[in-house]
């Protein structure tokens, strides 16, 4: 009975983690963090501090379908100035940055992609290259005077934990690609 449990737990989480929209195995994963059970948090706090991880592609970009940026957020953000955690639905918070290859995908307010948990942002593939490809996500500067008195608060996105003192923390970063090539949109169009 036990192992039943495992397995329906196991299937459940992998179910979760690919969501409707993005099923195996018409999307591939590319990924360098092993993705264990255990996991730390590694915090931005201010766009000088970011969330960076580079994902090599072996193939072009036009080989691909559709593409979606998926990371991990290991616990709510938190509100330095309150001291607390924050899990309002609606919040002041600054905007939040995402970009891939110095290309904006994300330029919008935090609160829905700050969140705990696994989130997963479509977006263009023309935004990929062959080779190196560099994600990075932070806060936004705050505009001018702060009219609207937005906030900077801690983002903690998720990283493997790790016993390896040479392994570089960007690696670790639960920081994901999910794509899906040309020859899959044929079967994913004719459900």
């Amino acid at each position: 009975m036990k192992s039943l449990f495992v397995f329906i737990s196991c299937f459940l989480l992998i179910g979760g983690l690919f969501g409707q929209d993005f099923p195996a195995p018409e999307w591939v994963r590319v990924m360098t963090d092993r993705g264990d059970s255990g996991s730390r948090w590694y915090m931005v706090s201010s766009p000088r501090r970011q969330a960076v991880k580079t994902l090599q592609l072996d193939f072009p970009a036009s080989e691909l379908a559709g593409a979606a940026l998926e990371y991990y957020i290991q616990t709510e953000p938190y509100d330095p100035k309150l001291k607390q955690h924050i899990n309002a639905e609606v919040y002041p918070w600054a905007h939040f940055l995402v970009k891939i290859n110095d290309q904006i995908i994300i330029d919008q307010p935090a609160n829905p992609y700050i969140r705990k948990g696994v989130h997963q942002i479509p977006f263009p593939p023309e935004k990929l290259r062959q080779g190196e490809n560099i994600i990075s996500m932070s806060w936004m500067e705050l505009p001018e005077g702060n009219p609207q008195q937005l906030r900077y608060g801690y983002i903690y996105f998720s990283q493997d934990l790790t016993e390896n003192k040479t392994t570089k923390e960007p690696e670790n970063l639960r920081i994901r690609l999910l794509l899906r090539f040309d020859d899959c949109h044929s079967n994913t169009s004719a459900r």
